[in-house]
């Protein structure tokens, strides 16, 4: 009889011990499976966002391609009709807001460029955030003996052997603002004037399309008449920087240039189309 009770304790403690076992393995895999829920739920929900950045990166471009506005801009006096966008406020960086996401564009032409060289904006901006007067002259020759195809050192420029890595300078012209960050020496500062700097636009600055906050950069005073209706004035350049942010329970935003063409076969390009999640 002892030894038949013995075995029985045996047994019931080997079916707890199972049951036991059973029980974390079943715990595991309900945690194991809510989290595949959740990553699944979030990966949808980051597809469904992207995807409708892409629709609206898509009705943006049909519109300036079928519309007088990519060509006009907004105004009001265009055959006595105002010209409008449903997607775009303005082409200065202005923010418009939609149910899911908001666009902001920014023409160019209203932009410090580099290339051609918009040197007394350029380094107004430098002064203006913290570079002192005394390293323009740096600045300058180091923009010089950047571009140029020779080894011949300006007074306080920088060619090869001069930056830690060995294959800078590219001794060509600039492609990327990027760039200018070895040159400039200055990450703080860098930073700061980086969106205000543009290839590609004009030796000066269309002020039609100057964001406010590139008139506190150059330490110019904002004009109050900016937020009057445009009335006539400069035709955008057609070349925009557009940022399409999706805003519902998560921060993605589609960054990328739109450029006006030359002729029916390509009406518009893109360049620079970047996804960047935040």
């Amino acid at each position: 009889m002892r030894l038949k009770a013995k075995q029985q304790g045996v047994a019931l403690f080997m079916v707890l011990m199972i049951t036991a076992i059973m029980a974390v393995i079943m715990i595991y895999m309900s945690s194991r499976g809510q989290n595949n829920a959740r990553l699944t739920g979030l990966i949808k929900q980051n597809t469904d966002a992207v995807l409708e950045l892409e629709s609206a990166q898509a009705e943006i471009v049909f519109d300036y391609m079928t519309s007088s506005f990519g060509i006009l801009g907004p105004r009001q006096d265009f055959q006595g009709q105002p010209v409008s966008n449903t997607m775009t406020q303005d082409f200065k960086g202005g923010i418009k807001e939609h149910e899911n996401f908001t666009v902001k564009v920014q023409d160019i032409g209203g932009l410090v460029s580099i290339l051609p060289y918009n040197e007394k904006d350029f380094l107004k901006l430098l002064t203006n955030n913290g570079l002192s007067t005394e390293k323009i002259p740096r600045v300058k020759d180091r923009l010089k003996d950047w571009q140029d195809a020779d080894n011949l050192t300006h007074i306080e420029g920088a060619e090869k052997g001069d930056y830690a890595e060995p294959n800078l300078p590219t001794n060509a012209t600039i492609q990327s603002i990027k760039e200018l960050e070895y040159i400039i020496e200055d990450n703080e500062i860098y930073t700061k004037i980086e969106p205000y700097l543009v290839l590609y636009s004009g030796d000066y600055i269309v002020r039609q399309y100057m964001p406010n906050s590139l008139y506190s950069a150059l330490g110019l005073t904002v004009p109050d008449e900016r937020n009057a209706p445009i009335e006539g004035g400069s035709y955008p350049s057609g070349r925009y920087k557009i940022e399409i942010t999706f805003t519902k329970n998560l921060s993605i935003t589609k960054s990328f240039t739109l450029l006006r063409g030359v002729d029916s076969f390509r009406p518009y390009f893109i360049t620079d189309d970047e996804l960047i999640f935040q």
